[in-house]
């Protein structure tokens, strides 16, 4: 016999039971943020999210990072502090993630607020959202327009209350999700499956609750409406990737070079995507030694992935698929070329246009 799972009530409407975690991407300080942030059981600092709290005039309990993006007058207190994670560089993991373990060795009950991980840099806002299948209606990724969290079929029945959010969209990130069921108000909505070519988007009123039958699904609500796309070319693509722009229409983008996948790429204004599936073959890409490239993995896992020309070469020797679990790999080129194939699902190759990061040349892992 299943036993019932309780409701649980998304996103989280009391602050005293929440542990925030501040980050380096892009925020907008607002006095109302600040007292969010001050509502919070604990506030950990992630890297240069530090200068964030800085500004805020807020002192986080706990420090983690690398502290490559940080001000160098800020870092010198932060040295002298006691509950500081210093880490390497060059590392299996994301200063995230380890600021994540951090926060459910402080409370294993608490949810997770994370501001700041979105915006900046698209691989980086990327790999924080598939970090959230981690932890389905725990983990959530928040802005002044926008909050990110995953329901699966393992959580039972969700309640999604918010007022001031206008749209809930449903992406399929990880795969096919099948059997979802909407209330709100007195009505039934019963969506057989979602797939990459039919995310859901709803216009929100406040309150409704959410089922999964099977599969785990990622539920954006957004303050604005999100505009319909005219129809997208194939070719290349200049996409806007900021806080100012709906992450459902810079998904419709991601969704459309992976049907197009040989024929489109996608561009913002620091870095180019390309999407590479079997049916790429092997793809080489120029660059510049040094020129710093993310990997991650697209709707699902992907499996059987070899590069050549990298700082770390994925293979059958070193690490071959990338997923939820591990989410992806920030790499560098060690000369003017290299080349990346998969044999099953689908990888972003999102290579930045000016950061070359010389220290990661040389660095070496750590486990």
């Amino acid at each position: 016999m299943t036993t019932a799972l309780s409701l649980r009530s998304v996103p989280p409407v009391n602050m005293a039971g929440c542990i925030g975690l501040v980050c380096n991407g892009e925020i907008e300080i607002t006095t109302s943020l600040q007292e969010y942030l001050k509502n919070c059981a604990s506030i950990i600092g992630v890297d240069g999210g530090l200068n964030h709290c800085k500004k805020m005039e807020i002192t986080p309990q706990w420090a983690v990072g690398d502290f490559d993006s940080i001000d160098p007058t800020l870092l010198e207190e932060i040295k002298m502090k006691k509950n500081v994670v210093v880490l390497p560089r060059a590392k299996d993991c994301t200063d995230l993630e380890v600021a994540i373990d951090k926060a459910k060795e402080i409370s294993a009950q608490a949810q997770v607020i994370i501001w700041g991980g979105l915006g900046g840099r698209i691989d980086h806002t990327l790999g924080n959202i598939l970090l959230l299948f981690r932890d389905p209606a725990r983990l959530f990724l928040q802005s002044e327009q926008q909050i990110l969290f995953v329901v699966s079929n393992k959580i039972g029945e969700v309640e999604i209350r918010h007022p001031s959010h206008q749209t809930m969209t449903l992406l399929p990130l990880n795969g096919p999700v099948s059997s979802v069921s909407i209330k709100e108000g007195g009505q039934i909505i019963d969506i057989p499956v979602i797939d990459k070519s039919s995310p859901m988007i709803f216009t929100f009123k406040d309150q409704c609750t959410l089922t999964v039958g099977t599969g785990e699904v990622l539920v954006i609500l957004e303050q604005k409406a999100s505009p319909p796309l005219s129809a997208l070319p194939q070719g290349e693509i200049s996409m806007k990737f900021s806080l100012d722009q709906p992450l459902a229409t810079v998904f419709e983008y991601l969704t459309h070079q992976s049907f197009h996948f040989q024929g489109v790429r996608l561009s913002s204004a620091k870095e180019r995507i390309s999407n590479i599936q079997h049916a790429s073959g092997k793809v080489s890409f120029p660059s510049k030694r040094g020129q710093t490239v993310s990997l991650v993995p697209f709707y699902g896992p992907a499996k059987g992935i070899k590069t050549q020309g990298l700082k770390w070469e994925l293979g059958e020797a070193t690490l071959d698929k990338l997923d939820k679990d591990f989410v992806g790999i920030s790499n560098v080129s060690m000369g003017n070329e290299f080349s990346v194939a998969v044999e099953s699902g689908e990888l972003l190759c999102i290579v930045n246009e000016g950061l070359i990061d010389q220290e990661l040349v040389e660095a070496k892992i750590n486990k």
